[in-house]
């Protein structure tokens, strides 16, 4: 498409999407300058149209993924504004959040996400990840099974699970969901969840972290 017209706005911010949820899952082993070249490619798009949600979307997950948290709330509201039924804002804003910290506004905001497109059941994951953080366990447990009916090959739900269940002394429980998550994908480490993920404070890295210690799994 940028191909044809260099100046389609919405063709940078698929592109950027795209090459940012390759990065986000260790697809095709994108190199540590992905989250810059996302930025750039997502501000380009920004820059052809910046009253696009789409687009506005875009820019604020790859400033997300650049750890620029801040900036990508703001874009986030920029877009919810625009378009109040967007349910990729209300889950990116949800995200952004949940990493500053602030997370019964961000449980609140995947709600909402939810409410728009049950469909995107990411925002599942990223309500779990929340009462989790929370130490609020059982919901969590609850949420994350409610992912995994939805997306039954999720391996990052799985760690999540196993974690939570290392927490609360489940370990045979633990045990068995890891041994799942290999048949799933033996290449899963933890140390991709841990690394990506940007957090302003990395007390819920080690929490998750934690977690799987305590069941006895890799770290």
């Amino acid at each position: 498409a940028l191909a044809i017209d260099p100046t389609m706005a919405t063709a940078y911010a698929g592109l950027a999407m795209a090459l940012g949820t390759e990065y986000v899952n260790g697809w095709n082993n994108p190199g540590p300058e992905r989250p810059a070249q996302v930025l750039e490619i997502a501000r380009r798009g920004y820059a052809a149209d910046d009253n696009d949600p789409l687009v506005c979307n875009a820019l604020a997950l790859s400033l997300m993924w650049n750890r620029r948290l801040d900036e990508a709330e703001g874009i986030f509201r920029r877009t919810i504004a625009m378009d109040a039924n967007h349910a990729g804002a209300h889950g990116g804003l949800g995200n952004v959040l949940h990493y500053i910290g602030r997370q019964e506004e961000a449980i609140a905001s995947f709600e909402q996400a939810l409410r728009l497109d049950p469909d995107v059941h990411v925002w599942m994951h990223a309500l779990g990840r929340a009462q989790f953080v929370l130490g609020r366990y059982a919901e969590a447990e609850a949420t994350f099974k409610r992912r995994l009916i939805r997306m039954p090959n999720s391996d990052v739900t799985r760690a999540y699970l196993a974690s939570l269940y290392g927490h609360t002394g489940r370990i045979d429980e633990a045990k068995r969901v890891w041994r799942e998550l290999m048949e799933i994908n033996p290449k899963y480490t933890p140390e991709l969840t841990l690394r990506i993920l940007p957090y302003k404070d990395r007390a819920p890295l080690d929490q998750f972290a934690e977690g799987l210690k305590k069941a006895g799994l890799p770290e």
